[in-house]
């Protein structure tokens, strides 16, 4: 995920909101070389703003982006019932970077594979 950081810094504009728990530093000389902490001096590890982070939807749309992206993209909403047995489908349209948000969060939710997701997503530079 600290590539993803860097990234959305580098190329998709965003920055780490002041308002949350959490202030993002670097240096002019190594963007990315982050120090998180809590607004009153309390260090925290980059793992621990993870979840902070990944739940800011500036930061996935910053990553869409930097990734270029398309804004949006049609998906199977779902069926409605036809003449006889066929079903037609319905379709919806949805942000791409809410896509890649919700397959983020599934993972979360069912112990997948994080790393591997950010291996995928992200280019290797």
């Amino acid at each position: 995920m600290s590539e993803a950081i860097k990234l959305v810094i580098e190329k998709g504009g965003w920055n780490f909101p002041v308002k949350h728990w959490f202030y993002y530093q670097h240096s002019a000389s190594k963007v990315g070389d982050a120090s998180y902490g809590i607004e009153r001096g309390v260090c925290v590890s980059q793992e621990e703003a993870y979840p902070v982070i990944s739940s800011d939807r500036l930061f996935w749309q910053a990553l869409g982006r930097a990734l270029g992206w398309e804004e949006t993209e049609k998906y199977l909403a779902d069926y409605e019932s036809g003449v006889g047995d066929f079903l037609i489908p319905i379709w919806g349209e949805q942000p791409v970077w809410k896509k890649y948000a919700l397959r983020f969060f599934e993972l979360k939710l069912t112990g997948g594979d994080e790393e591997k997701f950010w291996q995928q997503l992200i280019p290797q530079r």
